[in-house]
């Protein structure tokens, strides 16, 4: 690994630190490779216990230290992609953020707690219910659909009751391929992986083969079809 791939190292990186310590963590980005060394010396003061991960420590799993994630660091360094928050749950992740409402979600929603999810579509209708049974199980959620007004609500009402970094609204069309990396690049960046791909996005044209002309066809297939095909592939990565 010459050189970090954010949507790539992270959740390898997030993958090792499962590896040696049997729990899920989050990694949330305060600091792209690109940002002003100062505004980083900021962050340091605020949190020094700061763990730096170059791209040859992931080469080889099992030649890493085990003992450089006991105590888990506040921050980690990926060696030119970036700085990023590391907790082991949500509330912590948010006191890290300066959030002060931080109080531990009860046990019965944590069956899926430390897991990130995307679901797609998820802005309104059935979407919008797995998102939300999804989130109360304990799992932190991207609300991706193209209607990013919608999404934003969705999300707000989800992090006012489960509490910060419950979930986060994505603007996305699932028929462009750009767009839907976009989407698993901002899912990484801001809690580190994915662990559940639920791709909900559908559209339906009503009417009789005779009656559908070539460019509503077209527009069902891309959404119903090539939609899956794309979100799937880069999800898998």
């Amino acid at each position: 690994m010459g050189a970090f791939n954010v949507v790539t190292g992270v959740p390898a990186l997030r993958g090792l630190f499962f590896r040696h310590t049997g729990e899920r963590i989050f990694l949330h980005e305060v600091l792209t490779g690109e940002d002003d060394p100062e505004k980083g010396d900021l962050v340091l003061a605020e949190h020094p216990a700061v763990l730096d991960i170059t791209p040859d420590m992931l080469d080889d799993p099992e030649q890493f230290d085990p003992a450089l994630l006991d105590p888990l660091p506040d921050v980690v360094r990926l060696t030119g992609a970036g700085t990023f928050l590391a907790a082991g749950s949500k509330a912590k992740l948010a006191r890290l953020c300066g959030e002060t409402d931080t109080a531990e979600v009860p046990a019965v929603w944590q069956r899926l707690a430390g897991m990130v999810a995307i679901v797609t579509g998820s802005a309104q209708g059935f979407g919008e219910g797995i998102a939300r049974e999804l989130a109360k199980a304990g799992a932190s959620v991207v609300i991706a659909d193209l209607n990013g007004e919608l999404a934003a609500d969705v999300a707000d009402s989800l992090n006012r009751t489960y509490g910060p970094f419950t979930a986060k609204a994505v603007t996305v069309d699932v028929g462009d391929e750009a767009s839907v990396q976009a989407m698993i690049e901002a899912t990484v960046r801001y809690f580190g992986g994915l662990d559940i791909y639920i791709s909900n996005a559908g559209v339906l044209r009503a009417g009789s083969l005779e009656e559908m002309d070539l460019n509503a066809f077209t527009f069902v297939t891309k959404i119903n079809y090539t939609a899956y095909f794309i979100g799937t592939k880069h999800a898998a990565r």
